[in-house]
């Protein structure tokens, strides 16, 4: 596809796009697009688009914004507030496809402001039907498969929201963390059973939980602790409720302990609480969701192996739990029941924890980290650990950060994913096994668009063109390729 230059000039600009896929980019930031497509038949009235009764959207010779459409029906003048035809977005007869005699086209909604875009040749799939079940392939077809939305990672397993709202899970299953009712061991994804509206996914340790679109949420997995959240400490290889919570709008899970960020800004835990990482000023395991003391202001929150943190609306970060690294960040190594703050840290828009050690994304595009150090994975060229946040090396341009098991990963602007820390079982992704106490590039990866983040061994990263790909440690088949050979370098996940 060649690539064209378009001014925008107002805020939730609508434009036609062609089909064979397209990345906007506006001064170096990915611009998300909002996809409000429709199919249709040529024999059916296309009431779904705004047409009037009887009218059909013909097209006839050439360029829509110039009367390509066939203008004696009307039909254009039915979404001319929709599509801003007279406006210079002009649409090719080419960028319309048939398949089976059915038309069919996408039209994206512009979501960000103003600005001069550069449409980037790269694949990205698109819904292309309201019911979202369709979506345009690179190739520009419609296609009826689902797609990969995101991806996490638990200590020895992998699980993915897919578009159509539903979870599958790969890898380790002694206690049922795959959530497909049995306890025996995948190497590549299958179903988790009785989720249909999945909109997230996070995994600890052997346990996994998924957040649904009604704001309430599931858990399985192991339950040793009360880390699933439904009153009871079973195993559950099936998602169960997780009982008092609602209006959540994220989550997260650490080793044996799970949170929730709610609508109002507060964060309710359950789970272990040996270290106070439920945050409720006690050190008693809860069987059921607790509020975290004195936060009312959260927009993100995560979790470390016995650790927790929180972003506030105000750009700081508190954290609380075990602090014996320094993963806490607040300059000391003592363990805290209550949420502390964070020091030197005011523009945070992410955080991440690995088992022990926290890092965060600045609003300017670099990364800090603090805590345990013993294999560089605070990316500060040494192996000393901090209790205090220092900046990561040569990152600058990162809008996300995924921490593993002594290592952490950096997803940049440019859709590159660099790692540093432990990489003896190939977890940095650079193609070799081994340490780096500084950032390193992942092999082959250069449309990822989603680092997973969990405390295990090995990382997953989402592509533009909706596939996934892992590396590092594999035992169990959590790298979902079939296989339990660990990589050093990206393979895909056989979906």
């Amino acid at each position: 596809m060649t690539n064209t230059r378009k001014k925008l000039t107002r805020p939730f600009q609508f434009l036609f796009e062609k089909l064979g896929g397209g990345l906007f980019i506006a001064l170096g930031l990915t611009i998300t697009m909002v996809t409000v497509c429709a199919f249709q038949t040529l024999s059916t009235t296309p009431q779904q688009l705004g047409f009037q009764s009887g009218e059909t959207p013909l097209f006839s010779d050439g360029n829509a914004g110039n009367g390509g459409f066939n203008r004696s029906t009307d039909s254009l003048e039915a979404i001319r507030d929709i599509v801003d035809i007279n406006n210079g977005l002009g649409v090719n007869a080419g960028d319309f496809y048939s398949e089976g005699g059915e038309p069919y086209f996408c039209i994206f909604k512009e979501v960000t402001e103003e600005a001069e875009v550069q449409e980037e040749n790269v694949n990205v799939h698109r819904l292309c039907d309201l019911a979202g079940t369709k979506y345009c392939s690179p190739s520009g077809e419609c296609n009826s498969d689902t797609h990969l939305l995101t991806v996490a990672n638990g200590y020895n397993h992998s699980c993915a929201v897919l578009s159509d709202g539903t979870v599958k899970c790969w890898g380790s299953n002694v206690y049922g963390q795959l959530g497909d009712g049995t306890t025996t061991d995948s190497l590549t994804p299958v179903s988790v059973s009785d989720i249909s509206t999945a909109t997230a996914i996070v995994n600890g340790y052997y346990h996994s939980c998924a957040l649904l679109s009604g704001g309430t949420m599931k858990c399985w997995g192991y339950n040793n602790y009360g880390q699933l959240g439904d009153g009871t400490t079973t195993d559950s290889s099936i998602p169960v409720p997780v009982s008092g919570v609602s209006a959540v709008i994220s989550m997260m899970s650490g080793e044996h302990h799970s949170c929730v960020l709610l609508t109002n800004g507060t964060v309710k835990c359950w789970g272990s609480n040996v270290y106070g990482q439920l945050g409720d000023g006690m050190n008693n395991s809860s069987l059921v969701p607790v509020f975290v003391s004195g936060i009312s202001t959260a927009t993100a929150i995560v979790g470390g192996g016995q650790h927790s943190c929180a972003v506030l609306s105000d750009s700081t970060v508190k954290c609380w739990g075990s602090n014996a690294y320094g993963q806490l960040g607040d300059g000391t190594t003592t363990d805290s029941f209550t949420p502390v703050s964070v020091l030197d840290i005011s523009t945070a828009i992410a955080v991440t924890n690995g088992d022990q050690h926290s890092c965060a994304v600045l609003s300017d595009g670099t990364v800090k980290c603090w805590g345990y150090n013993n294999y560089g994975q605070l990316g500060d060229n040494t192996c000393v650990n901090k209790s205090t946040p220092i900046f990561v090396s040569n990152i600058s341009t990162a809008i996300a950060v995924a921490n593993g098991y002594e290592y952490s990963c950096a997803l940049l602007s440019d859709g590159i994913v660099k790692c540093w820390g432990h990489g003896t079982d190939g977890q940095l992704g650079g193609g070799t096994p081994a340490i780096s106490y500084i950032p390193v590039s992942v092999s082959g990866i250069s449309t990822a668009t989603v680092i997973s983040d969990g405390i295990g061994s090995h990382t997953c990263a989402v592509l533009s063109d909706s596939t996934a790909e892992c590396w590092g440690y594999n035992n169990s088949g959590q790298l979902g390729d079939g296989t339990t050979t660990s990589r050093a370098a990206p393979v895909e996940v056989q979906f």
